[in-house]
């Protein structure tokens, strides 16, 4: 018996065989008991549509879930992964799906789409490159072991290198354990992050405890450096602290929002710039609004916002979105992006947001659930116009969701 499975109170699993019909989202395993009802099942891997799997499920009030025991009729467009940690590591659950992992990802897409907002709803897919590579990684480190969280636990898996990061990225990975094990860098245990730019490259490190002090890997040896990041942008460049928000893929994130900005042609009098971090978006649409207002709560974000956006007419906001919202007027040739965490928008927020008079809302968000979620609380005061999905995360069951609202009262 799996013990992974939670029994209900006085309840008993039931063992299941049977066929994946489709993935769903979250990289769940959809299929269907001989009653007719729904199975969600998941596994460390992809699953792929026909494979015969078994499992214990428990059932739920109109659906069982359950975690996949045995693959017992594996789909022929499975391989092994290239990845030694791909079974264990909580990140990469679509390695063994290889290049067909961007086509699963797209049902996983098209499954939720159906559901939470229609079948009929139109939406473009943005498939990965070899590229895209994480260009930000987040390491655990405690009791001597520094790794990804396993899957589904605080567990840490000890790693060497990791295949979906930049080169530069993957090799630092063993000169931090390094670093923290003969005094380089400080033994803190909790989170450590490692980013590169695209310009140096210059891998640098910080501590979740001290996000003001940041490491420089030079010629092999951790410095004391400025934490200061350069990407490059079409015709410009950007700078951010390392220890704010950027993008995680940065390289392939600039130039999926470039492209889709120039295709949706974005563009109007002011831009609200609405959890705007170091001001990337701005400076990607600044030729195509007259002024600009950059809204985070992050004190070095807002800080990076000021110099990135100082040949512009631009306001920059240190403070929470909700406030700024609270008092903004917009005006019907104004845009709002709102690019939030991976929670998504408040509902007060999205209620607010209802009220406003610019002319479009551009909602980003990096997960699809919430993502659906807040159009849906954006309904009475905004229509969906375009829809479009990149896969940014490359070998997991993430996406970066990009909706144009228009206003419904113009």
């Amino acid at each position: 018996m799996n013990q992974d499975i939670e029994l209900n109170a006085g309840g008993q699993p039931e063992f299941f065989e049977g066929r994946i019909e489709r993935l769903g989202w979250g990289a769940v395993g959809i299929a269907r008991h001989a009653d007719g009802r729904i199975i969600l099942l998941r596994h460390s891997e992809a699953l792929f549509p026909g494979e015969l799997v078994s499992a214990w499920i428990e059932w739920k009030a109109r659906h069982a879930e359950g975690q996949v025991a045995q693959i017992l009729e594996p789909s022929g467009d499975r391989i092994a992964s290239a990845c030694p940690w791909s079974s264990t590591c909580g990140g990469c659950n679509l390695h063994e799906a290889a290049e067909r992992g961007g086509e699963l990802k797209r049902q996983m897409v098209g499954d939720l789409l159906a559901k939470q907002l229609g079948s009929s709803i139109d939406w473009e897919w943005h498939p990965s490159s070899e590229q895209t590579l994480r260009q930000v990684i987040q390491l655990h480190f405690l009791d001597g072991v520094l790794g990804y969280h396993a899957r589904g636990s605080h567990e840490i898996v000890a790693i060497d290198n990791c295949p979906a990061a930049a080169q530069q990225l993957s090799a630092a990975i063993g000169l931090l354990r390094e670093g923290l094990s003969d005094g380089s860098l400080p033994q803190l245990e909790g989170r450590w992050e490692l980013t590169v730019d695209d310009i140096e490259p210059v891998v640098m490190a910080w501590h979740e405890d001290d996000p003001g002090k940041v490491w420089e890997l030079q010629t092999g040896k951790w410095q004391p450096g400025s934490g200061i990041l350069r990407w490059k942008l079409p015709g410009a460049e950007i700078a951010s602290h390392a220890s704010g928000f950027f993008q995680v893929t940065g390289s392939s994130a600039i130039s999926f929002f470039d492209g889709l900005f120039r295709n949706w042609q974005i563009g109007g009098d002011r831009l609200h710039d609405l959890y705007g971090g170091c001001g990337l978006f701005s400076l990607l649409l600044a030729g195509s609004f007259h002024s600009f207002a950059v809204v985070d709560s992050s004190e070095s974000s807002i800080t990076s916002a000021v110099v990135n956006l100082k040949e512009l007419d631009a306001r920059c906001f240190h403070r929470d979105a909700d406030s700024y919202v609270r008092r903004m007027q917009s005006k019907p040739n104004d845009v709002i992006i709102a690019d939030p965490p991976r929670s998504g928008l408040s509902r007060e927020l999205c209620r607010m947001l209802n009220d406003q008079a610019a002319g479009s809302l551009l909602l980003v968000g990096c997960d699809g659930a919430a993502f659906c979620r807040d159009i849906g609380r954006l309904q009475a005061g905004w229509r969906l116009e375009r829809l479009a999905v990149a896969d940014l995360f490359p070998w997991t069951e993430q996406c970066e969701f990009v909706a144009l609202l228009g206003n419904r009262a113009n």
